[in-house]
Formats: structure tokens, sequence, C-alpha cells
């Protein structure tokens, strides 16, 4: 069996980009088609290329005549990034969505701020998440500064002191359920929540993992 597992390591995880419902910024430069804008410096090509370069798959989810957000696409995932999409889902992808993460599925939820144009993905990410206990503010922040991580320290900053965030919004949290995951200056930019056996994490800047600038620090 270790042989077997030495010859054909099994991935960490499955993870899938959301194309299906046009966001903002893609991964590549054939993503055209089907997201907002494509530009280099502001697309997730070195996320992608980190996921996979520490045993991670990650696939993109097209558009599909069969439905987008469906139980069976989404079971072959465990972790999907929703990056402002443009296009509403349906109550029935909602609806799958929330099940899937109910089930152990992991959502990355990507915003920004409330002045970002078009602003559909302002509404679409609250009307997505609105049975947790995070929501998207009405902040239009226009700076880029170093955010420190809250307390009590949240998993995922093991290793990390801070974290760069440009243009962004800032997050509210209205039940305990929910915790911050950094800050600035008690302005909470990165907060996550369990949601049944799943989990999701709410970043307040689209452009927290892009290629310029912020992935390319430590921490970040």
């Amino acid at each position: 069996i270790d042989s077997i597992d030495w010859l054909t390591p099994r991935p960490k995880a499955k993870v899938a980009y959301d194309l299906s419902h046009r966001p903002q910024l893609g991964v590549d430069s054939w993503d055209t088609d089907n997201i907002q804008i494509y530009d280099p410096g502001e697309s997730y090509s070195e996320l992608r290329n980190s996921y996979v370069n520490h045993s991670y798959t990650f696939d993109k989810l097209y558009p599909s005549s069969e439905g987008n957000f469906t139980s069976d696409r989404l079971s072959n995932f465990d972790m999907i990034i929703l990056a402002w999409p443009n296009f509403n889902l349906t109550v029935s992808e909602r609806t799958a969505l929330l099940d899937w993460i109910n089930d152990g599925g992991s959502l990355f939820a990507l915003a920004d701020r409330s002045g970002f144009m078009p602003n559909q993905g302002y509404f679409i990410l609250n009307w997505t998440i609105q049975d947790l206990d995070i929501s998207i503010g009405v902040y239009n922040i226009q700076d880029d500064v170093s955010a420190t991580f809250s307390e009590p320290r949240h998993p995922t900053t093991e290793g990390c002191s801070s974290i760069q965030v440009s243009w962004r919004n800032y997050l509210n949290i209205t039940r305990p359920a929910a915790q911050p995951i950094f800050d600035y200056e008690g302005n909470i930019v990165l907060a996550s929540q369990q949601y049944g056996a799943g989990r999701v994490v709410v970043s307040s800047d689209l452009n927290i993992f892009a290629n310029t600038r912020m992935i390319s620090t430590p921490s970040n």
C-alpha cells in the first residue's frame, strides 16, 4: 500500500475556480470568454501554481447547460473559489452550494470594495452567504495596508505575521459562530466560519492573492 502511495501520490485536496458565474478576474489568458477582465498582473495564475506545487489539484468550473452549481458537479471538489461573480447564482445553485458546504466542502469567497464597478459581485456574494454570520460591508477603502492576525489566532495564520491588502471592503460579523482572521486597526479583512461539516473563508479584497504584489509577500 505504501508503494502505491509513493508511485501515485494522492492530492491533498481538489480545488476549483468558478468560471461559471463570470468572475471579475481569471487565472489564465484563455479564460477571457468567461471573466470580466483579464490582466496578467491581476490574475490568479501564481496562486494556481502554488496550489499545484503543494500537491493540490486545481480545476476550473466552466458554464454548463446542465447547471453550474449542482450536487453532482460540486461533489468532485473539496474547495470552490468564488471571486466577485458578475452572474447571479440561481436559488437551486445557492442551495446546492450550501448543502455541499454543510456536508464538508469549503468555500473561499473573494469580495472587494463597495464602490467597485460593476458592483453585481457585492450583492451576489452577500446573497450567497446570507445564511452565514459573515457579511460584506459598504466600505470603499482605497489604500494599501498591512493587516495583522486577529485574536484568538486562526489555524490559517500559522507562520504568518501580517498580510498585505489593497483597495478593499471590511467584513461584518453578526454572531459568534464566525471568526476574524486578519484585521486592520480592528476592521476585519478576512473572516471564517464553520458551516456544518464544511468551512467558509471570506476575503474583503479581491486582489489579496493576485499575481502583482500581493501573492509575492510571504504571509499572503
